[in-house]
């Protein structure tokens, strides 16, 4: 009975050794590990958005991980980066933080801009004119350029007197046709400064206002490769573009025809803006 007593015993101590080192290993592994999402399979590359189905197919996991390897940057709630784009590739094994995922106000995850796959052209001020402060994100405008020729050596070239539209180079040529003149027109002055619609229907991606008046500081557009070229163009030549906003009601929008403007002819293109306050008018009959 005795040694039945001491097995039994041994058995009790055994059971009681294990379920302490069980809840020290739990404790330990509770206060010593946390849950973090990790890179599983394959390289995330940069500028890859991140959506739910990367979790069904094995790309991000959740997984236990020391603590001695997380930091306040850690992502343990999933929709924290649900819908945004990675910033650098991250590898297999990789824990995704904060910091490898671009924010909101990151142009580069703009949705306008990755659906549409637009630049960002970023306009100060100063570089903009004629556009109301009013004008918010996902706003769309018209983006006009001027240009300043100068036509002194042309004309001297033709005796100092003037000289045909037929000798100016051909998009300049379009501008005065297009306005009236014949190519045998003389033109006789020595400088001449053209307007033109560029750009047209263009989206408003980002804008930053003045705290203190909410004056705009700042406003980036969605362009592509060949419209930047031509708005850095004109930034080059004249230091300015002209930003028109357009109204909300035109969703459907339809590409305008311009003759383009000239500084002989700044009377001549005067127009009105027909039917408006019409229906206003007459309600009030």
């Amino acid at each position: 009975m005795k040694f039945l007593n001491r097995k039994g015993n041994s058995v009790i101590i055994v059971v009681i050794i294990a379920a302490v080192v069980s809840l020290g290993l739990f404790a330990y592994l509770s206060f010593s590990t946390t849950t973090a999402f990790v890179v599983e399979n394959n390289v995330i590359q940069a500028g890859t958005k991140i959506t739910k189905d990367m979790l069904t197919d094995g790309t991000i996991a959740m997984k236990e991980i020391p603590k001695s390897l997380a930091n306040d940057y850690i992502i343990t709630d999933f929709d924290e980066i649900n819908g945004m784009y990675v910033k650098d590739a991250l590898k297999p094994g990789k824990i995704i933080f904060s910091y490898d995922i671009a924010k909101n106000g990151d142009l580069r995850s703009n949705e306008i801009l990755t659906t549409y796959n637009l630049e960002a052209v970023t306009l100060t001020s100063e570089q903009i004119m004629g556009l109301s402060d009013v004008a918010n994100k996902n706003d769309k405008v018209n983006v006009y350029g001027t240009y300043n020729y100068d036509f002194k050596n042309l004309r001297d070239a033709f005796g100092g007197q003037g000289f045909p539209v037929s000798a100016l180079v051909p998009e300049v040529q379009k501008v005065f046709i297009e306005n009236g003149y014949k190519t045998t027109d003389v033109i006789t002055a020595e400088e001449v400064t053209i307007t033109k619609l560029l750009l047209q229907n263009v989206p408003i991606v980002d804008v930053k206002k003045d705290e203190d008046d909410d004056s705009i500081k700042k406003v980036t557009i969605g362009v592509e490769p060949e419209h930047a070229e031509a708005i850095y163009l004109t930034l080059q030549t004249t230091g300015k573009v002209g930003l028109t906003v357009l109204p909300y009601s035109d969703g459907n929008y339809v590409e305008k025809e311009t003759k383009g403007s000239i500084t002989t002819l700044e009377l001549k293109n005067g127009g009105i803006i027909n039917d408006v306050g019409q229906s206003g008018s007459q309600g009030e009959k």
